[in-house]
């Protein structure tokens, strides 16, 4: 059974975190309910108060954004064009499969407050859409970082796209993956873990399962991408073009355009 976290549970969470920090927490919850007509109930657990956050903070869509927009620009850019705040955040936290892990969502806004605190404070909001922007950087980064860790294979797969746009055609990637030798580096490397070499980690890596089993009448570049869409770091649109989705994009350099900067 996979555990998916809704859009709901995500600021759910963050209610959660800022009503119970040890520091600013009393002060956030008199907030929201002065201001939001909200209160936090206490709860004894162990010996301990825990504060639950109120059923419609958890629950309703327009509460949440309420709320949000109460502490963040509302949009993501100047006017509305660029996309309401509330919806954008997830959407660009997202895999390719829509999952969003927890902790890139509060990577993200945790750098985003430190980032509008040091450079944007005339703007009068907590979390400035320029802030959050650097914050899915940052969250994007830790996030590629930790998806090498399982997959060794991803870093050698996106290195040859940096500086690429996506959507690009299957054929775009086939063509960096073969002028950079990528198969061979990943049989290279999974031929060195097996022999007792020092691949990277230093532990067993294995090679993606759709290279040991090619679909019949497809290029092994193709097993690839087959690969990656498995793990959610790619999809294919609605043309049969290839895209990456933001957590991942970002961090590995490839650009898209619209989206969030690719760190370079």
């Amino acid at each position: 059974m996979d555990l998916k976290w809704r859009r709901s549970d995500l600021y759910a969470l963050l209610w959660h975190q800022l009503g119970n920090d040890p520091e600013a927490g009393g002060a956030f919850r008199e907030w929201v309910a002065a201001m939001h007509g909200e209160p936090f109930e206490p709860i004894e657990i162990d010996g301990a108060v825990a504060y639950v956050v109120p059923e419609a903070l958890r629950t309703r869509d327009a509460a949440q954004a309420e709320l949000l927009n109460a502490i963040a620009s509302p949009f993501m850019g100047r006017n509305r064009r660029r996309g309401k705040t509330h919806t954008w955040l997830p959407t660009h936290l997202a895999d390719a499969k829509g999952q969003i892990s927890p902790r890139s969502f509060l990577v993200a806004l945790k750098e985003a407050q430190k980032i509008t605190e040091q450079r944007y404070a005339e703007a009068g909001v907590l979390l400035y859409f320029e802030g959050i922007k650097q914050g899915v950087q940052e969250a994007s980064s830790i996030r590629l970082a930790e998806l090498r860790e399982d997959y060794p294979w991803v870093r050698q797969i996106l290195e040859p796209l940096e500086g690429m746009t996506v959507p690009a055609s299957a054929e775009e990637f086939y063509a960096r993956w073969r002028e950079s030798g990528v198969l061979e580096a990943i049989r290279k490397s999974a031929d060195e873990d097996e022999d007792g070499g020092e691949g990277e980690g230093q532990r067993p890596y294995l090679p993606p399962h759709a290279l040991e089993t090619p679909t019949a009448g497809r290029c092994k570049e193709d097993a690839l991408i087959e690969a990656a869409i498995e793990i959610g770091v790619m999809s294919r649109t609605a043309d049969g073009r290839m895209n990456i989705p933001d957590l991942f994009r970002v961090a590995a350099g490839i650009g898209r355009r619209g989206g969030v900067r690719a760190i370079r």
